[in-house]
């Protein structure tokens, strides 16, 4: 019908289900292209963040983005694939499935850093993936966001998750309600949040008890709050849930008072044991303030790093240093107290986070980029490691072999500017010397003689020595130029860090050049789920039958489309 009026219609109508399919892997194929070329252009290394999705149709999904800085020095990401993962996950076979997406796109000589999870087998990934790829030192990132949930898991959960979630796994209800109450007031709440919300009859007193409570505090216009019931073992959302009930507390105690009774039978859980007492509320209370800058964090660090902040590496190193400050201090709070769910939640998280905050510090990746911030360098160090000048001076080391290792690149790509100049130089003292036929046969002899083992040390101070020299002094000039204030940065240069190492470059050519780098690294993989949250509203109980290399197609060019990476077509 739509063809009638207008024949050349029938060209642009599908004509079978895999129609839609072949045009967006055709539209696919040519945008992966212009990508390449703009991979390309980047003027800083182009770095990856990767983790692995299960998706509702069976699939397991390896995403793969990449983190870079344009050819106008701006902040970019780009999902490079979402390939099927087949086989098991070992770090074997994502490392083969990533240098496989990494060869498509000829990317292997601009590599630099790889931002993953804690998991044993993204270790045993980047070490095989070495042997297929030139990679740098120390390439394994690790996700901050995920080591702030470790480490809060361990504040919440004590005896870690991972235990937990075995003890979970088949249990039967009353079980599962047992083994929660043994996390004291966090347990509680989770198991009366729990009751609650199982029963559309408990949730109606639970209104009724929210509104007696509003009353009493003479709130007659009052909006009825769901509780929020965390996953499980999601550190997050039990923050949250913890955060709820505390707002809800007049109304959580109104309904354990009429609405909780001892159970009929020795099958059914007693929920009296989850009544909540003023210590308990007391250590809830405890809870939310230490956990309150640890959520703050986790959201601030989720950016990809624009401008050199709002999620750069930088801030990943800055805001471990702060967390794990906090925690010290509050251990020794805790120390001469009574054992309680409290104080062993304490102990436990310290104990976390010394494990990779220790890891951390040996990468010379986080602490370069710190150094590399013209508002904190080397001075941030002294001012908060004070009682551990050791660490600072080890971190100074690793800056400077850092440095070297640029130096020695940048070495090897002015080489052909470096020969151009000798020419000139060469071709100067060629102009300059005697002639050698001279009518003297002694002295004949004794200029070859000098000529041969005389040692222009003009030319070697000005092509080779100066030159180094003032490359290596360009780290020493930077200590020295002092800090810059962030009144400076926010006014001239719009709180870009980039974009003062953009204007600074031909001053610290060097050092730009690792700013570049370092300041695109994200501090964290948020960005794979965010691919993930798009790839669940593509894959739908309605499209549950579409191919990998169907969804790989489309999701990348919606985000490519998203990010400007490539243009539109008209």
């Amino acid at each position: 019908m739509l063809a009638y009026d207008r024949p050349q219609l029938k060209a642009a109508l599908p004509r079978s289900h895999t129609t839609l399919s072949v045009w967006i892997k055709q539209a696919y194929a040519d945008r992966h292209i212009e990508v390449k070329e703009k991979l390309l252009l980047a003027k800083s290394k182009l770095h990856i963040s990767c983790d692995i999705w299960s998706s509702s149709n069976g699939f397991s999904l390896l995403g793969v983005v990449a983190h870079f800085l344009d050819e106008n020095h701006k902040q970019q990401t780009a999902l490079l694939g979402l390939p099927r993962l087949r086989g098991s996950h070992s770090g074997v076979n994502i490392a083969e499935t990533l240098a496989t997406i990494i060869q498509k796109y000829d990317i292997s000589f601009k590599l630099g850093y790889f931002q993953m999870d804690n998991a044993s087998n993204n270790n045993t990934c980047i070490d095989h993936l070495a042997t297929l790829l030139p990679l740098p030192m120390k390439a394994h990132l690790r996700c901050m966001g995920h080591i702030i949930n470790l480490v809060v898991q361990a504040i919440l959960f004590g005896k870690g998750i991972n235990t937990s979630k075995r003890e979970l796994l088949g249990c039967s209800d009353k079980d599962r309600f047992t083994l929660w109450k043994q996390l004291h007031a966090i347990g509680k709440i989770h198991n009366t949040v729990r009751d609650i919300l199982r029963s559309e009859a408990r949730r109606r007193d639970f209104a009724e008890c929210q509104q007696e409570a509003a009353f009493e505090d003479e709130l007659f216009d009052w909006v009825e709050l769901m509780l929020v019931v965390d996953g499980g073992v999601r550190w997050n959302a039990t923050y949250y849930m913890l955060r709820r009930a505390r707002k809800l507390r007049r109304a959580i105690d109104i309904y354990q008072k009429r609405h909780i009774d001892a159970p009929l039978n020795a099958e059914e859980y007693d929920h009296t044991a989850d009544v909540l007492t003023e210590e308990d509320w007391t250590e809830v209370d405890r809870f939310l303030k230490l956990l309150k800058p640890f959520e703050v964090i986790t959201k601030d660090l989720e950016g990809n790093a624009r401008q050199g902040s709002y999620g750069a590496v930088w801030e990943a190193f800055t805001s471990m240093n702060y967390l794990s400050d906090i925690l010290i201090k509050e251990e020794a709070t805790v120390k001469a107290e009574l054992a309680s769910g409290y104080k062993g939640g304490v102990i436990m998280g310290l104990q976390k986070i010394n494990e990779y905050w220790a890891v951390m510090r040996e990468n010379p990746v986080y602490a370069s980029a710190v150094i590399l911030n013209l508002m904190l360098k080397y001075e941030w160090f002294v001012d908060h490691w004070r009682k551990f000048p050791k660490w600072a001076s080890a971190v100074k080391a690793r800056m400077e072999s850092l440095f070297k290792d640029y130096v020695v690149a940048n070495e090897d790509e002015d080489e052909a500017m470096e020969e151009e100049e000798e020419d000139e130089l060469d071709e100067t003292r060629r102009r300059k010397r005697p002639c050698s036929h001279s009518d003297d046969s002694d002295n004949e002899d004794t200029n070859w003689r000098d000529l041969s083992l005389t040692v222009d040390t003009s030319y070697t101070a000005s092509s080779r020595s100066r030159k180094k020299v003032k490359i290596q002094n360009e780290l020493q000039r930077y200590y020295d130029d002092g800090l810059v204030s962030k009144k400076v940065i926010n006014k001239d240069y719009s709180g870009d860090l980039i974009l003062w190492w953009t204007k600074h470059e031909a001053i610290y050519p060097t050092l730009a050049r690792m700013a570049f780098d370092l300041f695109s690294v994200p501090a964290t993989s948020s960005e794979c789920e965010r691919v993930f949250s798009q790839t669940k509203k593509l894959v739908t109980d309605e499209r549950n039958r579409l191919l990998a290399d169907t969804i790989e197609a489309d999701e990348c060019q919606k985000n490519w489309l998203r990010n400007g990476i490539v243009r539109r077509r008209q």
